[in-house]
């Protein structure tokens, strides 16, 4: 089963993410602050991690750049309300899978459920 970490300062911002990714058999747990995140993923590195950008303790480039560093095989989705244009400019580099707007919703998950699809299928594994 995969696990996902979101990490963020309100819960609820993710809560329609958190119901599709139940749907889906991927068990999320949630942190309220960046430094409890890497601190939780340093102790166990999870397949997933959703994130706000605007974390209480860090920025969000921040943060993924400690993931990076920390486990360079962490599949990252950053929630930013940035252009894509300036979101790119900002997070080029980190291998950020993709960038959710400030406020997911339904269909942001199904697009991300499809992109954890593919991933799987290029290693050569069924489903998610």
């Amino acid at each position: 089963m995969i696990h996902a970490l979101m990490a963020g300062k309100d819960k609820t911002v993710f809560s329609e993410i958190e119901t599709i990714l139940a749907d889906n058999q991927i068990m999320s747990t949630w942190c309220g602050s960046g430094k409890a995140a890497l601190s939780k993923l340093s102790k166990s590195p999870d397949y997933l991690v959703i994130v706000d950008e605007n974390l209480p303790d860090m920025t969000g480039p921040a943060f993924v750049e400690n993931l990076v560093l920390q486990n360079p095989m962490t599949n990252c989705v950053v929630a930013s309300a940035l252009s894509s244009k300036k979101f790119h400019e900002v997070y080029e580099g980190f291998g950020v899978l993709m960038q959710f707007p400030d406020v997911p919703g339904k269909k942001d998950a199904l697009k991300l459920i499809k992109h954890l699809e593919l991933i799987f299928q290029l290693h050569g594994q069924n489903s998610i």
